[in-house]
């Protein structure tokens, strides 16, 4: 559901917003990467401010930037997803004298054990009127 409200980040994706999003890619380097950087500055302002809620929310926003940057890097990357795997298999037309063994030989793309699944086999229309098909 995409509802088109003003926002401060334009138009909002309730789905995409409310939805887990799993680590693809680089993506969790990069929010250990956040997490380090977070905890580096927490630590430096956590050693040389003192103690009181000036501190607590300047730790709490701390904590806060890194989540809306992990937050950022989850709901605005879509993984990639790679290319169909699509294989095209030759039809190879069978006469009487064609034996199988021939067809290891002989068929241009190598011994038929190497595809999968296997070749289909055809019979010519001619030596076979009925025209029979036969997949393995």
């Amino acid at each position: 559901m995409t509802t088109n409200q003003p926002g401060p980040g334009g138009s909002l994706d309730l789905d995409n917003l409310f939805t887990y999003h799993p680590p693809h890619g680089d993506q969790v380097a990069r929010y250990a990467e956040l997490r380090a950087a977070g905890r580096a500055f927490a630590t430096v302002l956590a050693a040389t401010v003192p103690s009181g809620p000036e501190r607590s929310t300047a730790l709490s926003r701390i904590r806060e930037a890194v989540m809306w940057g992990n937050a950022g890097i989850a709901c605005n990357e879509r993984p990639t997803v790679p290319e169909p795997f699509t294989t095209t298999y030759e039809r190879i037309a069978v006469t009487d004298d064609t034996t199988a063994e021939s067809i290891r030989h002989d068929y241009p793309g190598g011994a038929l054990s190497d595809l999968d699944p296997p070749t289909d086999i055809v019979l010519d229309e001619k030596a076979h009127p009925r025209g029979r098909s036969e997949t393995p």
